[in-house]
């Protein structure tokens, strides 16, 4: 074995560079991989949200009024996270809040007693009942749903789990063909 002569010069170690560049470069390709499929993700999930909005859109410019089915428009307050303790999941519980908080607070100051005495027929002043504030507005319903494939293999185990994302989005939006 050599002694080293230079006290300044650290003693040389074989393959380190090697170890450390195919590290970095794993690394590299899980961030890159990631990326891809967060991105297709986000496109799938756009197109998902587009679809629901063209399905509620057709409905608000119906000539027909459909009531949305199950589950219709509520007032949601905040969100909960669920089980999981992470915000945005599907576990996540919504706070919903009281329709009369609108009867009172909007409704109630654009005296709706007078209005009523200046056009008798006006959509406006039943709603001054909380229990005919969500039907009184006309919601319609857009809903969509996808699978988004193919997961990438890497993505699959590190971040998901499962073989497919399903994607929902429900859309709600006023009906216009029955103001005037």
């Amino acid at each position: 074995m050599r002694q080293h002569n230079n006290p300044f010069r650290p003693p040389r170690t074989r393959g380190q560079a090697l170890v450390e560049f195919t590290v970095g470069l794993v690394c590299l390709l899980i961030l890159i991989a990631a990326l891809v499929q967060f991105g297709a993700i986000a496109r799938r999930d756009l197109r998902n949200i587009l679809d629901a909005r063209a399905r509620a859109g057709a409905s608000a410019l119906s000539d027909v009024y459909f009531v949305p089915l199950s589950p219709g428009p509520r007032f949601i307050q905040d969100w909960s996270d669920g089980a999981d303790r992470s915000p945005y999941t599907a576990d996540d519980v919504p706070r919903f809040a009281n329709p009369a908080l609108i009867s009172e607070g909007i409704i109630a100051r654009a005296d709706p007693d007078r209005l009523t005495l200046l056009a008798p027929q006006n959509l406006f002043s039943p709603l001054t009942d909380p229990a005919a504030v969500v039907p009184g507005m006309g919601f319609v319903r857009g809903s969509s749903s996808r699978s988004v494939l193919p997961l990438l293999p890497i993505a699959r185990r590190l971040f998901f789990g499962r073989d497919t994302l399903e994607l929902q989005s429900d859309v709600y939006l006023i009906w216009t063909k029955g103001l005037e």
